[in-house]
């Protein structure tokens, strides 16, 4: 249940990237003079194609499978509940 909603999100991301991707940094007016007021309803490419954020939330997860749902910043040291939730008292300060 839980490791299907995981892969259902990372494909559907990617999804939403093959989708979404080819319009990045567009005006919506702009889409919609594409592709009229119901925006983009296939594919602007024969296959889909993934970008960077993709790539980027793949290599997340990732980590997260290999660090058993832990991950450490660089040169910081690992994340823990009590540094997150005192990084974000500090942040409201």
């Amino acid at each position: 249940a839980f490791r299907d909603r995981c892969v259902g999100s990372l494909v559907t991301g990617a999804i939403g990237d093959g989708f979404g991707g080819p319009n990045e940094g567009r005006s919506l007016g702009s889409i919609r003079d594409q592709y009229g007021a119901d925006g983009m309803r296939e594919p602007a490419y024969p296959t889909l194609r993934w970008s960077d954020d993709t790539q980027l939330t793949v290599v997340v997860a990732e980590s997260l499978i290999a660090g058993h749902g832990a991950f450490t910043v660089c040169c910081v040291g690992p994340v823990t509940e009590a540094r997150a939730a005192s990084a974000g008292r500090r942040e409201r300060r």
